[in-house]
């Protein structure tokens, strides 16, 4: 059997439920007894922060709109994610996402699987990170994250859209018409107050050498914050990329072919896990839920901020790639 036929045997196996164990593996000193790889750098510890954002809105859709403790739990966590770490994590994450499609990294192990083609493939990399975009499989990688982030700006947008929805109704209630005890100011400053001393939970995917290479896929369904399918809700098509989102998934496939190789560190991060669009939206939404909150006098006039700008403008940040999220007022 050629090479290029076994290595797509293999990936196919590994995706079916295989074990890297029943593979046999390349030894490493980084590798555990139970066939677990510990880099000395993590891509998933970059992309936390956007499963933490996860997290945070599974927690915010289950919060039954019943009281004003209610609302100021839910501005505390949507309050509490820095704009430049969500650029940073939702392209880690992209990288990840990339990084477990079985095409994509067939294509880098055939171009990896001896020491003189990987020094080669990682030097052109490095020279012109465009060629990524040419490996077998980059179109199936750039397909997986763009339906990702539309799936995961429905369920956010949705959740959003109701909750402005809400507002409006909570208007008839008795809490909902109350003024609130503490003025927006002061619920802003206790909200950036529960954002600098939050304590996030430390967890990541398994990650398993899978070629005798020493080549690694990413294994998201190991946990369902990480799984691609988080969303649960079919997204949209996604729309044509203009320049800017060709550069951000390029930034993506440059990292998950790093991170498939073992040759990632903080140095690439700096460079590709960046996007001055990116950043702006989160930190304008940010922005404008602090104003709105700021504003707010009542339960219903902050479940309107959290919807409108904690949400639904977030929806839009998350779905940016894509063209997805909530649609504007």
């Amino acid at each position: 059997m050629r090479k290029g036929v076994m290595l797509v045997a293999m990936m196919a196996a590994l995706w079916a439920g295989v074990e890297a164990n029943d593979i046999q593996p390349q030894s490493s000193a980084d590798e555990a007894a139970d066939g677990v790889i510990t880099p000395p750098f993590s891509l998933n510890d970059i992309a936390a922060p956007y499963i933490h954002l996860r997290m945070d809105i599974a927690t915010i859709e289950n919060t039954p709109l019943t009281s004003a403790q209610n609302t100021r739990e839910i501005h505390r966590l949507l309050g509490s994610h820095d704009a430049d770490d969500l650029t940073a994590a939702q392209i880690a994450y992209a990288a990840l996402v990339a990084a477990d499609v079985p095409a994509f990294v067939t294509a880098i192990e055939e171009k990896t699987h001896k020491r003189r083609n990987r020094e080669k493939f990682l030097t052109d990399l490095q020279n012109n990170p465009g060629v990524v975009r040419g490996l077998d499989g980059a179109n199936e990688a750039i397909a997986a994250i763009q339906d990702v982030f539309s799936r995961d700006a429905t369920r956010i947008g949705m959740i959003g859209t109701s909750m402005v929805a809400d507002s409006y109704r909570l208007q008839e209630t008795g809490w909902g018409r109350k003024k609130l005890s503490t003025n927006g100011q002061a619920r802003f400053q206790k909200a950036e107050k529960f954002a600098a001393s939050r304590e996030w939970p430390l967890f990541t995917p398994r990650q398993k050498m899978v070629t005798e290479s020493g080549n690694r896929f990413s294994n998201l369904q190991d946990n369902p914050y990480w799984d691609a399918n988080w969303a649960e809700v079919p997204g949209k098509p996604a729309r044509s990329m203009g320049s800017a989102r060709q550069i951000y998934v390029t930034n993506a496939l440059v990292l998950a072919a790093r991170y498939v190789t073992g040759d990632i560190n903080q140095a690439y991060m700096d460079t590709y896990a960046r996007h001055k669009t990116s950043d702006r939206c989160y930190t304008y939404a940010n922005m404008y839920l602090d104003q709105c909150i700021s504003a707010s006098r009542t339960g219903a006039e902050e479940t309107l901020c959290l919807g409108k700008h904690g949400l639904n403008d977030l929806s839009r940040c998350v779905g940016w790639l894509p063209g997805a999220g909530a649609a504007k007022d």
